[in-house]
């Protein structure tokens, strides 16, 4: 393995991102770990044992993106302009991440970044610098490893005093679920068609491990938190917000509007009202309004209704009363708290 040392880090082949050793253990033999143990140098840490400082720092807004593509979760690479350059020439970057208190491994094994290629599930790999991440109770992302076929997430967290990493494998026909103490040996590995659907057919490992980790890449709220039709089919009797159906029928006419823009305009006015709003087209009766405007009234709902089952099997579902009690509406936190059965 070759490799060269650079005033701005450490720049080192892809060889580096073979398999990696547990977290918070060092590589260096034990002659080594004494003397390592006393260096101090601020901003720089030991990676594969060589000394490194990392050569930028990366909110990961700036490298990836989540995206519900039809119904689909996915990944993708979206690298800042400025981190294009580390992605070249089949190099391994070791970078930071805004949020987080380790060093990472920023590569595009598989090709080279192609800046003019307008697929965006490129090639791009980040993993934790095992030697700089310490686990604890706290879920911390680790991995995430995008491909065009399919995209991994990784995050580890002590439980019962053992390490436990949380793998979520998003293809395009499937989605795999796994947790346990390595990636060799998984007590819990489930998969299905869709994170939603998965999330129907195993509730409890979606809730415990799934969920948690989406949050991380989303913003600290969970994409398979019930869409606001769900929410408002399931409790359909629940006040609706006054200024919201006021601005839905005062949106109608421009809704069936002549001039394309300005159905567009109100289509987008639309969507900004989000779930209140969703509530109240819900309960709109359509059939007075122009056919335009009824259709795209229909296709807002329609749009924010994700879950096939009934309102009755919504009602009986724990995990979905669980997190309709995290709803933004305190109405339906109070409609939800009335079914949810008290854990003894």
């Amino acid at each position: 393995m070759t490799s060269r040392r650079t005033t701005a880090g450490l720049l080192v082949t892809a060889a580096l991102l073979g398999p990696t050793v547990a977290f918070g253990q060092s590589t260096l033999p034990p002659v080594l770990q004494k003397r390592v143990k006393n260096f101090t140098r601020p901003g720089w840490v030991v990676i594969d044992g060589r000394f490194a400082q990392p050569q930028a720092t990366f909110s990961p807004g700036e490298l990836f993106t989540f995206a519900d593509v039809d119904g689909r979760f996915t990944i993708v690479s979206k690298p800042a302009e400025r981190a294009e350059p580390l992605l070249k020439g089949y190099r391994v970057a070791l970078v930071r991440l805004i949020g987080s208190d380790f060093a990472w491994k920023l590569s595009c094994v598989g090709r080279l970044w192609n800046d003019t290629r307008t697929d965006g599930t490129q090639f791009m790999q980040l993993l934790a610098a095992p030697e700089t991440v310490t686990p604890d109770e706290k879920l911390r992302l680790t991995k995430v490893d995008i491909q065009p076929h399919q995209q991994v997430l990784q995050a580890a967290r002590v439980r019962d005093n053992e390490v436990q990493l949380i793998t979520v494998v998003f293809g395009k026909d499937f989605v795999e679920l796994a947790a346990g103490p390595s990636e060799a040996r998984a007590d819990v590995l489930v998969r299905s068609t869709t994170a939603r659907q998965l999330r129907i057919d195993r509730p409890v490992e979606v809730r415990q491990y799934l969920a948690p980790l989406l949050r991380l890449v989303c913003g600290g709220r969970s994409p398979l938190a019930p869409a606001a039709g769900d929410v408002y089919r399931a409790f359909p009797n629940l006040p609706i917000d006054p200024a919201s159906a006021k601005a839905i029928e005062q949106l109608a006419a421009a809704l069936a509007n002549a001039e394309p823009a300005a159905r567009q305009k109100a289509s987008t006015a639309l969507t900004d009202l989000g779930s209140r709003g969703v509530q109240a087209a819900m309960k709109l009766d359509t059939s007075r309004l122009p056919p335009e405007a009824a259709d795209r009234i229909s296709a807002f709902v329609a749009a924010a209704t994700l879950d096939p089952r009934p309102p009755a099997e919504l009602r009986t579902d724990s995990e979905f009363l669980l997190d309709c009690l995290n709803d933004s509406d305190p109405n339906v936190r109070a409609a939800a708290g009335k079914l949810v059965t008290p854990t003894p």
